[in-house]
């Protein structure tokens, strides 16, 4: 919010997603909140990650989302959009990775190439905060939140940083090994 005392806007979404995610009230043992904020071609966003480690692999456990698209054009839309980038963010985050032998690429299909199941969605929260300003870009626009939410609740749940994508299994171990 210091960061943004220019922008009335801006503040409004920080504390509307706040106000949503009951920021600054404790949590379940072995839980965290972490925030994020975006400005996305003049849409702005925040979206905050609650998340837990389950034998070193973070688990997401519920994301929220505070978007002010300007006009809302279609509302229903946005918010399917939103709750796909979301998914689609928490693909990138924690699972998605192309790896190469001998120059090739071993993944090619679901079975070795791993995305988000339904069972591994958080439950989605959004807000919709119409501004009455023309419409701005929607489309992709909150999957920019997943990743640096997830890496704050885990800086917070355990004082240490994740700095490369995906934050896999393997990857946590060696963060919490440092």
């Amino acid at each position: 919010l210091q960061h943004l005392t220019k922008s009335e806007r801006a503040q409004r979404v920080l504390n509307v997603v706040a106000e949503q995610a009951a920021w600054g009230k404790p949590r379940a043992k072995g839980r965290e909140l972490g925030l994020a904020f975006a400005d996305y071609h003049h849409t702005l966003l925040a979206g905050i990650a609650e998340i837990s480690l389950e034998n070193t692999q973070i688990k997401v456990h519920e994301f929220w989302v505070a978007i002010d698209p300007g006009i809302a054009v279609q509302p229903d839309n946005i918010m399917a959009q939103v709750e796909g980038a979301i998914t689609y963010g928490l693909g990138n985050a924690l699972y998605e990775r192309i790896t190469f032998k001998s120059g090739l690429v071993q993944q090619s299909n679901f079975d070795n190439y791993i995305v988000p199941r339904m069972s591994e969605t958080p439950k989605i929260n959004i807000e919709i905060l119409a501004n009455g300003d023309e419409p701005t870009a929607v489309g992709q626009a909150s999957a920019v939140l997943v990743a640096p939410a997830i890496t704050n609740a885990f800086a917070k749940l355990t004082g240490l940083h994740l700095s490369h994508m995906p934050f896999t299994q393997e990857r946590v171990k060696q963060a919490l090994s440092v």
